[in-house]
């Protein structure tokens, strides 16, 4: 698992990609994906989830940080929000580990709490998002889990394409990009295809040509 900074392009494999940010203010940041089936939660959280972003972008204080707030949040004030974060900084903390086997343990855990977390509250957007991006990033040949980051992502462009107020477009086209590669990863490539070429119809950020060519798609237009 990556534990440098990731690079900025859209749809990079790394732990960063797409930063899942709790709005202060929902109304005033309606296309960010926390905005989507939001719900009164504790101020504590929104420090968490901050914390949370930086630590996906490689602060390792930071996911420490966030650790130690949502264990008292699962304490004090539990919610399938705060669980969900709670899995994802737990991989998080795998990421970060040196010892291989500590990195292993805590990915499964993390991964475990995630899947607990989307069984019980399966339209929870913010829980599909992690865990899809978890199950993404972490090496298939090891956790053999691109086919969750299918289902979550099938089920966000779903969501998406029946109310595109959910969030951004541009999400939406990372996750069609990354649905591709988590195809690809399991040797489905007519499926992996059709997501690219779904993407490539709709998205107007030129870079993602330039990714799925990478991928070694070579689109059949324009």
């Amino acid at each position: 698992m990556s534990q440098h900074k990731p690079p900025s392009q859209p749809g990079g494999r790394s732990w960063s990609g797409i930063t899942v940010t709790f709005p202060m203010n929902p109304a005033a940041s309606p296309n960010s994906p926390a905005a989507a089936s939001l719900v009164e939660e504790p101020v504590e959280l929104r420090k968490a989830v901050t914390l949370h972003d930086a630590g996906i972008d490689g602060d390792k204080q930071a996911v420490l940080q966030a650790h130690g707030l949502l264990v008292k949040l699962r304490q004090t004030k539990p919610t399938p929000l705060v669980e969900a974060y709670y899995g994802s900084v737990i991989c998080l903390l795998g990421r970060d580990a040196v010892d291989p086997s500590e990195r292993f343990a805590k990915a499964l855990e993390g991964l475990k709490t995630l899947d607990k977390v989307v069984r019980a509250h399966p339209d929870l957007v913010q829980a599909r998002i992690l865990r899809g991006q978890v199950c993404f990033r972490l090496p298939e040949q090891f956790f053999h889990r691109s086919r969750t980051a299918i289902e979550d992502f099938h089920y966000l462009i779903s969501r998406y394409e029946q109310d595109n107020r959910l969030f951004a477009a541009d999400f939406y086209w990372r996750i069609l990009f990354q649905l591709g590669v988590a195809y690809k990863n399991v040797h489905l490539m007519h499926e992996a295809k059709a997501a690219w070429t779904k993407l490539l119809t709709l998205a107007r950020d030129p870079q993602y040509r330039t990714l799925v060519e990478q991928e070694g798609f070579v689109p059949q237009f324009g």
